[in-house]
């Protein structure tokens, strides 16, 4: 274990060092383009290499800390992710993607409500990026952490000891659960980025309408009874929280029908609102009506000239206006 420990203290000091490096080069560049002459001297001054700040490098450099800490010594997760979720301000995209691919692992191997408070955050802040990518990813990781999250609370919230930490820790991922719906419903956000988002929107309706908290690896190994004296959430409220974000589907589906969407961002929200009307029947009554629209959609009509759909449908073969017909019936 202390060789492990030793080569992922290396690992992490050589991501940082790249990093450094990469930074200097993108503030330096400027400088050298308005004096040429300076070039050799400045290069020299900062150390750079092309190894030095290579992006595949860092990337590779994480991934090597991943198969050590994560697969190999996952009793080193507490030492070293706080160190590398650190990473969510790099300057390359690349990295700070490759960051929320350790901490899902992490959260796999080795969930603890630290480890959750910290990705959350981790993600809270990636949800904000300026490249889409990334925001996307952010949306991706949060689902399991989210899940996780409310496995923990339950798990834990029995009794009196900690409850401040756990109200703490629920808190950060109702934030983001707040971040993911703003995402979904504003009309700036990228379209991939709002695929991904209805995907959360999904999760989270059958999450908080469900009769029983599922098993999450290392938390809670079986599924379990929403238990009554909760002091943190209650069932209430999370069945309240679960048609707030049915509310952001809602407002999906219908800027998909005002706007006659048939990207894959339309085909997606529609395969959520069938998702959920199938799942739970008992809100049929809000969902049908926003998706009855969409068969006036000249692609989504119900006839045979028109585009199989059969991705969004239950049965395959099936077209959007004859599965809603059926719903309706």
């Amino acid at each position: 274990m202390a060789a492990d420990h030793e080569r992922a203290v290396q690992l992490l000091n050589d991501v940082k060092l790249s990093s450094d490096a990469t930074e200097k080069v993108r503030t330096t560049i400027p400088i050298l383009m308005q004096a040429p002459q300076a070039i050799t001297a400045c290069a020299a001054a900062i150390h750079l290499t092309p190894a030095t700040f290579s992006l595949p490098l860092q990337v590779n450099l994480l991934k090597s800390l991943q198969e050590i800490v994560i697969k190999k010594e996952p009793s080193l997760i507490p030492t070293f992710l706080p160190e590398v979720l650190e990473l969510q301000v790099d300057p390359a995209p690349a990295v700070r993607r490759q960051v929320l691919d350790l901490f899902d692992a992490a959260v796999q191997a080795r969930p603890d409500a630290s480890l959750l408070e910290q990705g959350l955050r981790c993600i809270t802040y990636l949800l904000q990026d300026s490249v889409p990518a990334t925001v996307k990813r952010a949306v991706v990781s949060s689902y399991p952490t989210y899940r996780a999250a409310l496995a923990y609370v339950v798990a834990h919230g029995s009794g009196a000891a900690g409850v401040q930490g756990l109200a703490e820790l629920w808190q950060t991922a109702t934030g983001v659960r707040s971040a993911i719906t703003t995402l979904a419903t504003a009309s700036t956000t990228n379209s991939g980025v709002k695929l991904s988002a209805s995907k959360f929107i999904e999760q989270g309706v059958m999450l908080h309408t469900a009769d029983v908290v599922p098993a999450v690896a290392g938390i809670l190994p079986a599924p379990q009874p929403f238990p009554a004296n909760n002091p943190v959430v209650s069932k209430a409220a999370l069945v309240k929280d679960g048609e707030q974000l049915l509310g952001s589907l809602a407002v999906m589906l219908k800027n998909t029908a005002d706007q006659e969407e048939t990207g894959p961002l339309a085909i997606a929200c529609i395969r959520t609102g069938m998702t959920i009307i199938q799942q739970r029947p008992q809100f049929i009554g809000r969902v049908l009506p926003l998706l009855l629209p969409l068969t006036k959609i000249a692609k989504f009509k119900a006839s045979r000239g028109t585009i199989n759909l059969s991705c969004v449908c239950v049965e395959p073969g099936d077209e959007l206006g004859v599965h809603v017909a059926t719903l309706a019936s």
